[in-house]
Order: structure tokens, then C-alpha cells, then sequence
């Protein structure tokens, strides 16, 4: 869950009063109730967080879905996660049951330190494993069904959290710190340091000025960029640069790209995360500081004004506070929109966000916000909700879960890759009445390997083994990329293939027929045929982007078809 980037010692900086128009009032899913929430699963589905001292799970609404009677607890990851209740250390479905205790009686062939007494801790999944520790300090790698995971000899887990199924670790011998592929046993170690995994890529720092990128099978993708003194670190895919006095002062800041192209040249004291499009900036002007936030251009979209803390961009909004108590260390935070304007007035202690959902507490209890109607991103109309015309069959498609949770927002953006590979393996999950891991089984298909360097999502590795997608070539398979409508048609009547569906269709004319490519023509004819796409006042128009809203609709009429 993304924090609040807060600089209260050196760095001073509040919003000024131009800022302030009318706003709207707050309105919430779930109202402040909550001591403490941690953020949501990757579905969005349930929510961890915490009433005085124990732990519990809840819904958006705010609906307790596990009891708060957990003395410890971590966030879901496919429906795992770890707790603490009563001395027993477990790990739990989404029901609350056991699926398997951390015992170290269990794990006494593996390790070196423990006895069948040992307190055994575990962390969150993340993707197929978790570190667990002992309460001497002995960590080691578990997968998704309690069995302890093999590492090459002489090898310790260093990191107590796993990115991209890659593990950090130490030689036991020299200290040496570097990676391991958990699914491959692959290593690969720095003379210096490592840094986490992130969106497919790590940095191997060598110590001498100079830093590599590995992909998730270890292979450098670029093996010597010049950063001098600055820290490297990934941030949704790019590189933060940042360097530092000897006191941790920060002197400069910038963005750099995997192939070491400067983004965000070093005219910015601090930088914030690369998020929802924009980049928090903080530069000195006439000894005041401020904040602005940049696109990845480095063209001012909000231009700096001092306040006091800050947050990145979360669906088109961020936090801020314009003051600081000294003495309480309170802080008053509003959201502003991308224009910079209020969209909340002042009035949260605390704000953070995950993927999913924003996060803000009020006389020191934390609630859920609801973001619908609050911006515009520019346009005259709000991206979280679909436009008229689309409701009745976006609705639809929701209520027959073909829509995850994640994506049931921004429903007039283009639609990405990715984003509607997780759509097509919904729809074949829900008309085969099986989880995807099973219907891969049930065809003799495998994800373990993934073929391409800019993506592990199980949903697109998946679509990708039932011929639903292609890849962009090169290993790439470009995850983020729109799709225009001719490459929804054959996506449409690839996921049909991969159910069975004869596809095979009389051939439908448009006025812009002789537009739509030769290997998008037979899809056009099916989805055509079969009422799942139509055509528009122009013809089919093959090359027009395509929406979110166009793409759930596009769903539910193929589940509808099918069905």
C-alpha cells in the first residue's frame, strides 16, 4: 500500500491558496471505523486491517468478512495469508480455514538452528512462495503448499519478501549478496548489492559507479549503465537515481529507462514514484521549496507550489497537506486532481492507497474512500462510471464476474493488453465452471516458464498458452499497450476457440471492409455474426482504440453467446 511521502525536517512544502475551489463532500465505502488498514489483495476483494490489538479481514463496504481475533495477520495473495492466533502460526484460506501450521517439526530435516520447539514466522506470498523465519533468525523458502523449497548450497535467504519469484540471498562464505530464480534455482550475484525485483526487472549494483539490469531469468538486459553516486532503485518500470550527502541529504534526483536514456533529468532536489502517469518533483525557487508533478516527459502537468506532505497519484488523485504541527507532528491532509485543484478541502490526518482502493483516517480511525464522481482527468466526464449507453450490459457483465474487481473502475480509458487477458481467462473460467490452473492441467499446459521479459501475470502467461494472444516478438509481449478493434475481434474469437466454439462465419461486409487486415478478417466475420461486436456509423473501423466499457460489454455478449 502506497504511503504518504512526508518531508517535515529540511524540506517544508505546502500547497498554496490558489488551489482552493469548491469541493466536493467526502463520501466513503466504508466509514473511519478501523485503527489501522493495510491494504487489499490483487483482486480487491478483501481487505486487511485492524481493530484495537487484533486483526481481521473486511470487504470495501466495509463488511467484516474474517473476525478481528488474529493477533497477527499479513494481506491475501491468491487466497493465502498468513496468521497468528492463540500461539499457532497458520496459513488460512479466504473462508478463515487452516490450510497447513508452521511447525518446525515439520522443517527439522532443513534446518540448522531449530529444534521441534522453534517459533517458526511466515510472510505474505508472493506469487508462488514466502520466506518463513525462525525466531532464531534462520529464514527459508516455502511454496504455496507449506513444502519447504530447496536453495543451492552454501546459499542463505537474505530478504524477508519475494518479488517475481525471485529470492534474495547471500553466499554463506563471502557475504556476497545476489538473486535467485526460486522455479529454475538460477543465481546470480553483485560484488556490492541488489535491490527488490520490480515489474520483471532487478538492479545489480557493482560498487564502482556503474549498475546492471537483470530480467526474472537472470540474464542482463543491460549490463552497464554509469549512475556515479546515486542510489538505483525501480519505480514501475524505470529507474529512480537519487544522491545523497553523507548525511542522507538529498542532493539530486532523476529517471532513467532500462537502456540507461535519461527520462527525468537531475533538475529535481527529490522525486517521488512513478505513478498513474505523473512524478511528484520537489525543486528549491528563491530558497522556498515546492512540489509540482511531472509527466514522464518531465513536462509540468501541476506546477510546484509549497506544502508539507504529499502523496503520488491514485486514480487521477493525490493527498496533500498545506500544514504542519511541529509540536503533534499532525498533519491536514486534502485531495487535489490533476489540474491541481481541490477536490477534497483539508480535513484527513493520514491518507494511503493500494492498487484498488484509497485509504484516509479522520479523529484517528481509518475508513475507505469513494473516489466515484471526484475527477475527470482532464475531461468533462468521469472515468468511473460507464457512459449511459454502456451501463445495462457493463452491469451485466459484473454481475456475472467476468469483470475482477480491479478493473470494475475508469471505464472510458483504453483498455490494455493485460488488462484484457484477465478479462478473457474470467470469461473461460466461468463457462468451463473450472480455475484456470485446472483447465491448463486438464490441456497439458504449463505457465512455470514465461516466455516473455516484460510480464509474469499468471493471466497473460495463461492466455497465451490457449493461443487467446501473441506476443509483440523480441520476448516482448508489451503488457500496457492498447488494442484496437480488430485486435479485440481476434482476441474475442480466440478466447471462443479456446472453449471449443466452432468460429467458422459468413463474412460481414462494412463500408471499411478493405481497412480490416487480412489476419483479422475471420474474427471480424465471428464477432460480427454472433452480435458480440457491431459496427458504427463509419463501418468497423479496425484501427479505433478500444475501451474498457466496449471491452466488458464485448465479454458478456461472448459469455452470453456461449452460454
Amino acid at each position: 500500500m502506497k504511503k504518504i511521502l512526508c518531508i517535515v525536517l529540511a524540506l517544508l512544502f505546502c500547497f498554496s491558496s490558489i488551489l482552493t475551489v469548491s469541493a466536493e463532500e467526502v463520501k466513503w465505502l466504508a466509514k473511519p471505523q478501523f485503527d489501522e488498514i493495510y491494504g487489499s489483495d490483487e483482486e480487491g476483494g478483501i481487505i486487511l486491517a485492524k481493530k484495537g490489538e487484533k486483526y481481521g479481514y473486511i470487504d470495501k463496504n466495509g463488511k467484516v468478512l474474517l473476525d478481528f481475533n488474529y493477533d497477527y495477520a499479513t494481506g491475501f495473495s491468491k487466497g493465502i495469508a498468513y496468521v497468528e492466533k492463540d500461539g499457532n502460526f497458520s496459513y488460512i484460506d479466504k473462508n478463515g480455514k487452516v490450510l497447513f501450521n508452521l511447525e518446525a517439526k515439520n522443517y527439522l530435516n532443513n534446518l540448522k538452528y531449530a529444534d521441534a520447539g522453534t517459533y517458526l514466522f511466515g510472510s505474505e506470498f508472493n506469487g508462488d512462495y514466502a520466506v518463513v523465519t525462525s525466531e532464531v533468525g534462520e529464514s527459508f523458502i516455502i511454496d504455496r503448499a507449506g513444502k519447504y523449497v530447496s536453495v543451492p548450497a552454501g546459499v542463505l535467504v537474505q530478504e524477508y519478501e519475494i518479488n517475481n519469484n525471485i529470492a534474495i540471498i547471500r553466499k554463506e562464505s563471502s557475504s556476497e549478496i545476489g538473486y535467485l530464480n526460486i522455479k529454475t534455482g538460477k543465481t546470480l550475484f553483485s560484488p556490492h548489492s541488489v535491490t527488490d525485483f520490480d515489474n520483471g526487472y532487478g538492479i545489480v549494483d557493482y560498487g564502482d559507479g556503474n549498475i546492471g539490469v537483470v530480467d526474472t531469468n537472470l540474464e542482463y538486459v543491460n549490463k552497464k549503465i554509469y549512475v556515479g553516486d546515486a542510489n538505483a532503485s525501480f519505480s514501475n518500470g524505470i529507474i529512480y537515481l537519487g544522491e545523497y550527502t553523507e548525511d542522507y541529504e538529498p542532493l539530486n534526483a532523476s529517471y532513467i529507462d532500462i537502456n540507461g536514456k535519461t527520462l527525468i533529468p537531475k533538475n529535481y532536489l527529490v522525486l517521488g514514484d512513478y505513478q498513474d502517469g505523473l512524478i511528484a518533483a520537489n525543486i528549491i525557487e528563491n530558497d522556498i521549496s515546492k512540489i509540482g508533478y511531472l509527466d514522464i516527459k518531465g513536462n509540468w502537468v501541476i506546477k510546484p507550489m509549497e506544502c508539507s506532505s504529499y502523496s503520488g497519484f491514485f486514480k487521477g488523485i493525490a493527498a496533500f497537506s498545506k500544514t504542519f504541527n511541529e509540536e503533534t507532528y499532525n498533519e491536514n491532509f486534502g485531495l487535489i486532481d490533476k489540474t491541481g485543484k481541490f477536490v477534497l478541502q483539508p480535513q484527513f490526518q493520514d491518507f494511503s492507497s493500494d492498487k484498488h482502493y484509497a485509504y484516509a483516517k479522520v479523529d484517528g480511525l481509518w475508513g475507505i474512500l469513494n473516489l466515484d464522481g471526484l475527477v475527470n482527468n482532464g475531461s468533462n466526464v468521469s472515468n468511473d462510471k460507464p457512459d449511459d449507453w454502456a451501463v445495462a450490459e457493463v452491469t451485466k457483465s459484473i454481475e456475472n464476474n467476468l469483470v475482477p474487481t480491479a478493473l470494475q473502475n475508469n471505464y472510458k480509458e483504453k483498455i490494455t493488453r493485460k488488462d484484457f487477458c484477465d478479462l478473457a481467462i474470467s470469461l473461460v473460467e466461468s463457462i468451463s465452471g473450472k480455475n484456470i490452473d485446472a483447465i491448463l492441467s486438464d490441456k497439458g499446459l504449463s505457465i512455470a516458464e514465461s516466455p516473455f521479459s516484460d510480464t509474469s501475470s499468471k493471466n497473460v502467461l495463461a492466455a497465451y498458452k490457449l493461443s487467446i494472444v501473441n506476443g509483440k516478438g523480441n520476448g516482448l509481449f508489451d503488457p500496457n499497450g492498447y488494442i484496437t478493434r480488430q485486435e479485440a475481434a481476434v482476441m474475442l474469437t480466440n478466447t471462443a476457440k479456446a472453449l471449443g466454439i466452432d468460429v467458422n462465419s459468413k463474412e460481414a461486409v462494412f463500408a471499411d471492409s478493405k481497412s480490416i487486415d487480412s489476419w483479422a478478417k475471420n474474427a471480424v466475420n465471428y464477432v460480427s455474426s454472433n452480435n458480440v461486436m457491431k459496427g458504427t456509423n463509419a463501418g468497423f473501423e479496425p484501427k479505433a482504440n478500444y475501451t474498457r466499457q466496449q471491452a466488458y460489454i464485448t465479454i458478456f455478449r461472448l459469455f452470453d453467446a456461449i452460454k
